[in-house]
């Protein structure tokens, strides 16, 4: 399922279901739980998924789909790379900031993929899930090596650069939490600076 395939219940089910395995991990959640945030019984669950499996599955492609619909035209927007690189590492964390229980899904799926009870189909299916991280990385490498490339970018190992930058953007979703109050303008702040502070590392000092 797709994040433009899913359904209006589909998607309250989704956004209910990341905060609960964000509240309470994987295995605690139950259905029950996640029927009771949305004030709906377990049938109503089960009519749009067979498990709670599925749901993971689909709260993890989902939020994959939504950061990467935001970042991708960056890549290859106006300016040069050092200045493309900052824009898509500020969505990036708009994004997170606005579904951070999505991004928290992600993590579960990355780190806790050799002790969730998987059936092999299952566990195939999370593997391909896993790869839409690796081409989600692949936009910040291929801007990164043009920046090198450029001299906008110092000489970085193009690998590595990337991995640290998205694990520092990643990081946010440790300590980040909507409030009652949150707003709009504070998010676009708050990414501001801490794209600034990760990005910064990447200028070429001459």
């Amino acid at each position: 399922m797709t994040q433009r395939e899913a359904s209006e219940n589909q998607i309250r089910i989704m956004d209910a279901a990341a905060e609960e395995f964000m509240r309470a991990g994987f295995d605690a959640t139950s259905i029950d739980d996640i029927a009771r945030r949305i004030g709906q019984t377990k049938g109503f669950i089960y009519y749009n998924f067979r498990s709670k499996v599925e749901i993971f599955f689909a709260v993890y492609e989902r939020g994959m789909e939504m950061v990467r619909d935001e970042v991708t035209p960056l890549a290859d927007g106006p300016g040069n790379a050092l200045e493309r690189l900052h824009r898509m590492a500020r969505a990036h964390l708009v994004n997170l900031m606005d579904t951070v229980a999505y991004h928290d899904v992600i993590h579960q799926g990355i780190e806790q993929r050799l002790r969730m009870r998987l059936t092999e189909s299952q566990r195939e299916t999370l593997i391909g899930l896993n790869s839409l991280r690796d081409e989600y990385e692949a936009l910040f490498r291929a801007v990164i090596e043009e920046g090198v490339a450029e001299g906008s970018i110092r000489p970085l190992p193009v690998a590595v650069a990337a991995r640290t930058l998205l694990g520092g953007l990643n990081a946010v979703d440790i300590w980040y939490r909507k409030d009652k109050d949150h707003e709009a303008a504070s998010v676009e702040e708050l990414a501001s600076q801490v794209s600034d502070v990760l990005v910064s590392g990447f200028h070429h000092r001459s």
